[in-house]
């Protein structure tokens, strides 16, 4: 089958993409446990169609510049199942290592894990272009885990489906520390728990990590249901504290252009520790839930800048559980909620505050059925920032801060919410984000079609 192509936004120099100068090796289900321990850097491995038997990775390094690949089918026909006792995908001590193009299905099985990564260090890992299924046996089972320090880790373009957890990163003592992230274009799809989730850090040295850390969280869809958790109610997003002196405490949350939507327990982001949210959309929280809730959570609010930010329904919009002990500042938002902004916050200023069903005045579909919506600006004047409002200087150096949902640029015409105003690159729905606008491609397995291109698919 013809393969397809999801053009993918990337900031340049982020993390560097792999590349690979050896062997291609084929593999079938017969024979792919002899041919991964011969594996070299540079080399890709392709599975033929078929069903594999838990995937099991441990001390394969690639190098910067020759990559280890491990890639399936492009037309998804690679299924890798698990056995009763390990995860499905099991990564430990590896680094310069991609995994691309697989259906990952734990079949249901409680506490296997999708995609793996413990028992050790590993760094400079691709997961991508993945369909994880089957990882819904318990609210503890995972879609995409680490359970060991992990640095330079990029997880792009992964559907995950109805798992007990989407992703979660770290673990509940906060000595298996997650750094230098980018977590980018993923669908989580009805997940039980959190649909994402980074645990706080403890205190860590390790000399291989340059210091501070950007973790991007950007242009994922994470969507939860009715479900009541069997473990206890989740945020779809939750990100924890970076250590509080030492090697990691400058380090930064960025989380941006992300659709994240319904919740009726909980928050759909709760963040502790340094964060900086900016140009999302965030839809459906809960009466008396909040769309962003900044509070100490295992460790302090450290920074906390909110800005940009869409916000829809019958909750609140941000809420300051805790003061932020280093800086805040709230601006520019357009909140349609019952409650705007609330809290222990010092720096407000420019938001735009009305009620949930006042969307309809300012926005072009905000309570279309999914697929229809647009949360552009109706009245360009009504949402429009005077060329008198400044950018705040503190935001001015991050990671997109001069982009709108859809990635086009804020820099002549700068609105209130999420957007600048003209036709959605992406339609907010139940769909791997794409942004047409964009120019670098990445491959995927047709499995994928469904998510990635549904305009000609359905």
């Amino acid at each position: 089958m013809v393969c397809c192509i999801l053009q993918l936004l990337t900031v340049v120099g982020f993390m560097q993409s792999p590349g690979a100068h050896g062997a291609t090796l084929h593999a079938n289900p017969g024979n792919y446990r002899d041919m991964l321990k011969e594996l070299r850097p540079g080399d890709t491995l392709r599975l033929s169609p078929g069903s594999y038997k838990r995937l099991s990775i441990k001390d394969l390094h690639g190098t910067p510049d020759d990559w280890i690949t491990i890639s399936g089918p492009v037309d998804g026909t690679a299924l890798i199942l698990p056995e009763d006792c390990c995860n499905t995908v099991q990564i430990r001590r590896s680094s310069y290592l991609r995994i691309r193009g697989l259906v990952v299905d734990s079949q249901g099985m409680a506490g296997l894990d999708g995609i793996n990564v413990k028992d050790g260090a590993s760094h400079d890992l691709v997961i991508e272009g993945n369909l994880i299924r089957g990882v819904g046996g318990s609210q503890q089972t995972v879609g995409i885990s680490t359970k060991a320090m992990v640095w330079n880790l990029q997880v792009r373009g992964n559907v995950i489906l109805e798992p007990g957890t989407g992703m979660y990163f770290g673990n509940n003592a906060g000595d298996a520390p997650f750094i230098g992230g980018l977590i980018e274009h993923n669908l989580v799809l009805n997940a039980e728990g959190y649909a994402m989730q980074i645990k706080h850090q403890n205190p860590y040295s390790n000399e291989d990590i340059s210091s501070p850390q950007t973790t991007a969280v950007r242009h994922n869809v994470f969507i939860k249901d009715d479900r009541i958790s069997g473990d206890g109610n989740r945020p779809n997003l939750l990100l924890g504290g970076f250590p509080t002196h030492g090697q990691g405490a400058a380090d930064l949350y960025q989380v941006y252009g992300n659709f994240i939507s319904h919740n009726k327990r909980e928050a759909l982001i709760q963040a502790t520790g340094r964060v900086a949210i900016h140009h999302n959309l965030l839809v459906g929280m809960g009466e008396g839930r909040s769309a962003i809730y900044l509070t100490d959570h295992k460790g302090p609010l450290q920074l906390a800048y909110v800005y940009h930010n869409t916000i829809v329904g019958p909750g609140r919009g941000i809420r300051f559980a805790h003061q932020a002990r280093e800086d805040d500042l709230v601006f520019a938002n357009a909140i349609f909620a019952a409650e705007g902004i609330v809290g222990k916050v010092s720096r407000v200023t420019t938001n735009l505050h009305r009620r949930e069903a006042d969307a309809r005045q300012f926005l072009v579909k905000p309570f279309a059925p999914s697929g229809e919506m647009n949360f552009k600006p109706k009245d360009s004047l009504q949402l429009q920032l005077t060329k008198e409002t400044p950018l705040p200087e503190e935001i001015r150096g991050l990671l997109d801060t001069t982009k709108d949902f859809d990635g086009r640029s804020t820099e002549h015409q700068r609105f209130l919410g999420a957007y600048v105003p003209g036709l959605p690159e992406w339609i907010p729905g139940a769909t791997v984000k794409h942004l047409v606008n964009q120019n670098i491609p990445m491959e995927f397995p047709f499995a994928l079609q469904d998510w990635l291109f549904p305009e000609k698919s359905r």
